[in-house]
């Protein structure tokens, strides 16, 4: 649903959220913005009705073309490092013609900054002041190629003719119970279709109250900057193409785990861990074991009820903005007629593609994969006692699996690259995945319709789908996100996880007491799929420039 209301000369879209009091104690430009106030003689007996604030919004929409095809060339473009959050693409300041400057193609973050109470914020400025309790990140030494260029960034935010067509609308913050107001829906539909490739301008004003410790605070899937007194506060953006497994662990249903079993990611990776149920107890978390990561449960789902420890979860907890989808698997039909049992003696090399009926590796036996590969199974894969499925360095194997998977008893598979983009495990049927006691497997799975069970003291590295996991005691799972280009099913697209981005007024240096102020919220959305946006504030002046006089408030 939208949140919006067409400009007058617009046509009319659906209004989100409830019924409130409309607002319309607006004064622009009564001064200049940044002016100092005089304290004296304010009304504030105007909050007691104030239902909502409408703020105008300027959205560019772009062709659904994509770069490949020939669209604007920062619109589902691949980024070569990798999806992720890429920072300084915007400068600080706006440009001469006061719109957002292009700083840089964009730096890929490792790790985030931030805040006390775990929110996203900006990296440091010179005019924004560290808090008690502030975490710094880090990124990239060299930029990536989030953003083509700064020529090509000229027409994200500004009317070009032949790119863009421009459209006005009016979006609402609705006052909440607890006297702060929201803004929560989605852009996609403002024209009245669904639009996924655009950017949005929200331009409002403000007075600012010092000692109301107000904020400002973003929650998206989508990319977002915002500018305070003409000073970058917040800084979102993301690489653009969003590949199709973001990494994590998906799942359609619970998740187990045992004593001592613990989920964690490599330094840098984004993977969050989900789960499309909604049933209480379904992420079931016992004996000291532990989640380093965000965890999301079903659409419309309560954390607090399907968790059942939220105290050994390292990350935030929520609940997915819509589920997650579980791709239907169609293995190659150009592999030829199936072999019988692939059986072959220790130091065999695997250099061409391969159907069997199945594969079977035992007794220390080590395999090795040279070049491109493909392997279709069409019945069970075992390894077992110290056996190796080794691949090369500048090799990959995709393993196609139609029935069973049982690897145990020490036994490794891709553990000398120790890289899971090298080996994609695809498991098109329904059967069972048992990873044994003391293996290790650099491995992405792909098993929508599978149950994987991760065994005693199993290591598992890389990123998975299933429909249930369950986790016995030591088992660990290490977050590694796969990189562009590795396929995780058909047509299947990853959303990025929403993103929440904060900034306290009371950080940015200069912000005089009871004067005014301009906010412009820059939006994105490049990556052709669905996004969702919510911008909450406690300001209690939005839209107001200068307080009402108590001599001429009526």
């Amino acid at each position: 649903m939208s949140f919006l209301e067409d400009h007058p000369a617009a046509s009319r879209v659906v209004l989100y959220g409830v019924a409130g009091v409309l607002f319309v104690a607006v004064a622009f430009m009564l001064r200049p913005f940044g002016a100092t106030a005089n304290p004296d003689d304010y009304d504030d007996t105007y909050l007691t009705h104030v239902g909502r604030a409408r703020v105008p919004v300027t959205a560019h929409h772009f062709d659904f073309v994509r770069a490949a095809d020939g669209g604007h060339p920062d619109f589902g473009k691949p980024t070569s490092m990798g999806h992720g959050r890429y920072m300084r693409i915007i400068g600080d300041e706006f440009d001469a013609d006061l719109l957002p400057m292009f700083r840089s193609t964009g730096y890929k973050e490792l790790s985030p900054w931030t805040s006390a109470t775990g929110y996203r914020i900006i990296d440091t400025r010179t005019y924004m002041s560290p808090e008690p309790g502030d975490v710094s990140g880090s990124f990239e030494s060299t930029p990536g190629d989030a953003v083509t260029s700064q020529a090509s960034f000229a027409s994200f935010f500004e009317h070009t003719p032949g790119v863009n067509q421009r459209s006005k609308h009016l979006a609402e913050f609705r006052r909440q119970e607890d006297g702060t107001y929201l803004m929560s829906g989605s852009f996609d539909d403002m024209t009245g279709s669904n639009d996924t490739d655009y950017t949005v301008v929200l331009d409002f004003g403000f007075i600012h109250e010092s000692s109301q410790n107000a904020f400002f605070e973003i929650k998206t899937d989508g990319e977002a900057w915002v500018f305070i007194d003409g000073q970058l506060v917040m800084d979102g953006g993301w690489g653009t193409e969003n590949y199709q497994f973001l990494g994590g662990i998906a799942l359609d249903g619970p998740l187990d785990m045992g004593q001592d079993a613990k989920i964690s990611a490599v330094p840098g990776a984004i993977g969050a861990v989900s789960t499309n149920s909604t049933t209480p107890g379904d992420v079931e978390i016992t004996q000291a074991s532990f989640i380093d990561r965000d965890v999301y449960v079903g659409a419309d789902g309560d954390p607090s009820e399907v968790i059942s420890d939220p105290g050994n979860i390292g990350g935030a907890q929520d609940s997915l903005e819509y589920p997650v989808p579980m791709p239907d698997l169609n293995p190659p039909d150009d592999m030829g007629p199936a072999s019988g049992r692939f059986d072959p003696p220790d130091g065999y090399v695997i250099s061409s593609d391969m159907h069997v009926q199945r594969f079977r590796l035992s007794n220390s036996v080590s395999v090795t994969v040279q070049g491109d590969v493909r392997i279709l199974v069409d019945k069970e894969v075992n390894l077992f006692i110290n056996s190796n499925l080794n691949i090369l360095p500048g090799s990959s194997l995709e393993l196609w699996v139609g029935g069973p998977i049982d690897i145990s008893q020490s036994a490794t598979i891709n553990a000398v690259t120790k890289n899971p983009d090298q080996c994609v495990i695809y498991a098109f049927g329904d059967d069972d995945i048992r990873y044994g006691q003391d293996t290790q497997i650099y491995a992405h799975t792909v098993a929508p319709r599978c149950q994987l069970h991760a065994a005693q003291e199993t290591q598992i590295f890389g990123a998975l789908i299933a429909t249930e996991l369950d986790m016995g005691q030591q088992a660990q799972i290490t977050i590694m996100d796969p990189s562009a280009g590795i396929g995780f099913g058909q047509d299947v697209w990853w959303p990025p996880t929403p993103l929440t981005h904060r900034i306290d007024l009371n950080r940015i240096a200069g912000l005089e007491n009871r004067a005014p102020y301009r906010v412009q919220v820059y939006y994105a959305n490049r990556n052709t799929y669905p996004t969702n946006f919510s911008l909450h504030t406690n300001v209690r002046t939005l839209n107001l420039l200068q307080f009402p006089n108590r001599d001429n408030k009526d």
